[in-house]
């Protein structure tokens, strides 16, 4: 699994990538003037030059390369829901890299995802995005990964303190 979402990362990464190459540069290239941002019900209430959409990779580039470099640093630095035994180091270090993965898989599909969604509103002339898809969707996606993570270290924790 984990080189899968490896691999998602990445593709979505590169994905991303071309669409803002194909945006900006490309034959079907987007107007002088694009929605860049909008209020809380999504409604436009921002207008901008197309190469705003630099901003996605810009963000998304750092994250990327933070969660895939760092995870080793991330993994010594971070504190578990329950008590780190010999016996179940292993397992509760396999989580949290997985975790990490899951995380930097689901961001870095978000920002491809809203950047798709402002390019498409750009083209088609909409003047409103979705609201859930844009935020609450991908917030329940990824409270839903940190929980669940966090009760299987929780699993992790207790079974390793029964064996002994």
């Amino acid at each position: 699994m984990h080189k899968t979402l490896e691999a998602i990362s990445l593709a979505t990464f590169v994905f991303q990538a071309w669409i803002t190459g194909s945006a900006l540069y490309g034959a079907h290239r987007l107007s002088e003037k694009i929605p860049i941002h909008f209020d809380m019900a999504s409604h436009v209430d921002g207008w901008g030059s197309p190469a705003t959409l630099l901003i996605f990779p810009a963000i998304t580039v750092p994250f990327y390369l933070l969660f895939t470099l760092a995870k080793k640093r991330l993994l010594e630095a971070t504190s578990y829901p329950v008590e780190v035994t010999d016996e179940n180091r292993g397992r509760l270090e396999a989580l949290y890299l997985d975790l990490l993965t899951w995380i930097k898989a689901e961001v870095v599909c978000l920002f491809a995802w809203i950047q798709w969604d402002v390019i498409a509103a750009a083209r088609l002339q909409q003047l409103q995005l979705s609201a859930v898809a844009l935020v609450g969707g991908p917030l329940v996606v990824l409270l839903t990964t940190v929980i669940w993570y966090n009760l299987a270290m929780r699993r992790a924790g207790r079974s390793s303190s029964r064996v002994s």
